[in-house]
């Protein structure tokens, strides 16, 4: 009797560990995936980061330097935070820096890609070949498909 319900546990806990790795092998993305949708989706990531950070360094100077009521009224304050919102506006600054960086060289990145992926100019294209892959690596799969299929409409190797 023991046995028949040891081993009636035991099919049960392997049924539902079949089910739980299979969900976690529906869930689960290698890291080439992951890294693809985070190069689709970096730029939107920058730009949510950024004003979000330029935010926090508004209200965080407002209250260090300039004490808007307006803000402070309405409850846009860091004054909870005592001297911690020193170091609120010292990291904000530094990450609004960084992540407004990121949007901007991002941006100017797309453009020049465009730029030369637009123009009719096939020497262009080539001189600029080794940037034009750079970019699309850094910006994810549809610069790269999009850099492939001008690599074959102008019949060069890949």
């Amino acid at each position: 009797m023991l046995s028949d319900n040891l081993w009636n546990f035991l099919k049960i806990k392997e049924l539902h560990n079949a089910r739980v790795s299979h969900n976690f092998k529906i869930l689960n993305l290698n890291k080439a995936e992951m890294s693809k949708i985070y190069r689709e989706w970096m730029f939107y990531i920058y730009m949510i980061l950024s004003a979000i950070f330029v935010i926090i360094f508004v209200i965080s100077a407002n209250d260090l330097l300039f004490h808007y009521n307006g803000f402070i009224n309405n409850g846009l304050t860091f004054e909870a935070a005592g001297n911690w919102n020193y170091w609120i506006f010292t990291l904000s600054l530094i990450f609004s820096g960084i992540f407004l960086y990121y949007t901007y060289d991002w941006f100017k990145d797309d453009r020049f890609f465009n730029e030369i992926m637009n123009s009719d100019s096939k020497s262009k294209f080539i001189k600029n070949m080794r940037e034009l892959e750079t970019i699309a690596r850094k910006h994810g799969p549809s610069y790269e498909e999009r850099l492939v299929e001008k690599k074959s409409a102008w019949k060069i190797r890949q």
